[in-house]
């Protein structure tokens, strides 16, 4: 993982305003996963967010269960056999626990993301979101899908 490297080879990494954007990109770019949840959160939330880079947490998680249903329903592979949704029964509060401890929770150890649990919604960090383009949300995306594609043919 990127911030993982960047502590072996410089010692510890002290994420601010100034670094965050590029470690946030090596790591969409160098993106490791055990399952195929982070690229799936991660288009999840760039669709939905505001203006202001935030999307309501409801959005997010039927985001993901739809992305699974429609695996589903295409007859592939919806996900390893041990993860929570590959049962068509998937509830909707088990789905959100586990977005917010595996995905979201990489992301807001990055100090990417932050969970306003009073209002229900994933936040980008504010300096985060200002200063990334269009297009590097499009290239975001793009290499979450590809992330995807790799993933899924490896199953």
């Amino acid at each position: 993982d990127t911030v993982k490297s960047y502590v072996e080879q410089f010692g510890w990494v002290i994420i601010d305003d100034t670094n965050r954007k590029q470690l946030f990109m090596d790591m969409v770019r160098q993106m490791d996963m055990s399952y195929s949840y982070k690229p799936v959160f991660l288009k999840a939330v760039l669709k939905h967010a505001d203006n202001e880079g935030c999307v309501k947490l409801d959005r997010v998680v039927s985001y993901v269960l739809n992305y699974y249903k429609k695996r589903r329903n295409a007859g592939v592979t919806v996900e390893k056999d041990n993860s929570v949704f590959v049962n068509p029964d998937c509830s909707v509060l088990d789905a959100e626990k586990v977005i917010l401890k595996y995905p979201y929770d990489r992301f807001r150890t990055m100090q990417v993301l932050t969970l306003d649990a009073e209002n229900a919604e994933i936040r980008f960090n504010k300096n985060l979101w200002e200063q990334l383009s269009d297009n590097e949300k499009m290239e975001i995306e793009d290499i979450c899908d590809q992330k995807l594609i790799a993933y899924f043919s490896r199953l």
